[in-house]
C-alpha cells in the first residue's frame, strides 16, 4: 500500500466494534415489538442498510480480535473497492487493512443466494492482492468449510467467512483464511454484551 493511501486510511474515523454492537443491541431491544416490522428489526430496510453493514463489519472485527488477540477497530470507507478499513496496533506500529464485505442473504430475501455468487461478484475486482474479503452467511444453514471450493483465479489477500451459530445471535463463528488452502479452521466467539 502506497504512502498516499496509508495517509488516507489514517485520517478515517475508527470505531470500537464492541461499543457499536452493544449500542445496536440496546436499540434493538428498545424497539416496540408491535410498531416495528421484522425487516426493520433486522436492519433490512433501505434506510437501515448502512447500519446493517456497520453491524456486519463490527461482528467481523470482534471475531478477528478474538482470533488474533489484538484489538481491531474499523472505519467506513467506500471510496474504492472496499467497504471498510480495519486498524490495529502491532509491534508499536499502526496497521491498516481494506475489507470488502459480502453477504449470502437470508432465504426469505433471496432464496437462491449462495457463496458461489459471492465468488462471481469478486471477479470484477481484478487484481486485489491487498484486499481482504469477509463473507457473512446470513442464512439458517450448516456451513462445512471443507466443501468450500475457492476459485484458483481469485486474487485476494485473505478470504474469511463468518456467521451466527445461535438463533439469538449470541454465538458466532469465523472460518478462514481460505487463501491458505487446507487451513480452513473455525473459531467461535461471543457477541459483545454488558
Amino acid at each position: 500500500m502506497d504512502l498516499i493511501n496509508l495517509r488516507q486510511l489514517a485520517n478515517l474515523t475508527y470505531h470500537d466494534p464492541e461499543v457499536v454492537l452493544k449500542k445496536l443491541r440496546e436499540i434493538e431491544y428498545s424497539l416496540p415489538p408491535r410498531n416495528t416490522t421484522d425487516l426493520a428489526r433486522r436492519l433490512r430496510t433501505n434506510g437501515l442498510k448502512s447500519w446493517h453493514e456497520t453491524r456486519l463489519a463490527a461482528v467481523f472485527c470482534v471475531g478477528m480480535t478474538s482470533l488474533i488477540g489484538l484489538k481491531i477497530w474499523f472505519a467506513h470507507s467506500e471510496n474504492q473497492d472496499y467497504d471498510f478499513v480495519t486498524m490495529w496496533r502491532e509491534d508499536e506500529s499502526t496497521k491498516f487493512c481494506p475489507v470488502q464485505l459480502k453477504e449470502v442473504a437470508p432465504h426469505d430475501l433471496n432464496p437462491h443466494a449462495s457463496i458461489e455468487d459471492v465468488f462471481q461478484s469478486l471477479r470484477r475486482y481484478g487484481d486485489s492482492s491487498d484486499l481482504v474479503v469477509a463473507v457473512s452467511i446470513s442464512q439458517q444453514t450448516t456451513f462445512d468449510p471443507s466443501c468450500l471450493k475457492i476459485p484458483k483465479d481469485l486474487t485476494v489477500k485473505e478470504f474469511w467467512v463468518f456467521g451466527t451459530l445461535a438463533p439469538d445471535q449470541s454465538k458466532w463463528a469465523l472460518w478462514g483464511d481460505f487463501t491458505l488452502g487446507d487451513r480452513n479452521w473455525g473459531h467461535t466467539f461471543d457477541y459483545p454484551s454488558e
